[in-house]
């Protein structure tokens, strides 16, 4: 086993597992009024930005899974929008660009997250999708991105691959 897939595997176990756990234990209580980070794909698209689409879009599949598991949703209902997330993160983070630059396709990644899985959550709720939009799509957006930030500034060091300098 060559040293990037020894690396993609730990990126994936300690951070990937590790941001399930935190995602199910620890967001719970830093949720202000419904809005919450999605930890699981900030670590998807750092770790797409990092090791590419393939990659990227595997372990997006793989830790949506993984989290469906835990949580009360429909099996695989986050397992699309983080694969489809972790795809377009691996095709586009690889070029260097301005960190600003970097980030606005990281919220843009994020909201794209975002409303594919609550237009998949439509389906289950009765709430109407322009309601959702304004009360969770957008909030957690920012929230996310704002959680991002933090997360790359910390893991600079397993993450600095990803079109930051």
């Amino acid at each position: 086993m060559n040293s990037e897939i020894k690396g993609l595997l730990f990126l994936t176990l300690i951070f990937g597992i590790g941001a399930i756990i935190a995602q199910s234990m620890f967001v719970p209580f830093i949720t202000l009024n419904h809005w919450r980070p999605e930890l699981v794909l900030v670590m998807v698209i750092l770790i797409s930005g990092k090791y590419g689409a393939i990659a990227g879009s595997s372990v997006g599949f793989v830790l949506g899974l993984l989290q469906d598991a835990v949580s009360p949703l429909p099996l695989g209902i986050t397992a699309l929008p983080k694969t489809i997330a972790g795809y377009i993160a691996g095709k586009t983070m690889p070029v260097k660009t301005d960190p600003a630059i970097t980030y606005l396709l990281y919220t843009g990644l994020i909201f794209m997250h975002e409303v594919v899985y609550f237009f998949l959550i439509k389906f289950i709720s009765n709430t109407e999708f322009i309601e959702l939009f304004y009360s969770r799509i957008f909030p957690n957006t920012v929230y996310t991105i704002f959680m991002m930030v933090i997360i790359q500034m910390l893991g600079k060091r397993y993450f600095q691959n990803n079109g930051l300098h």
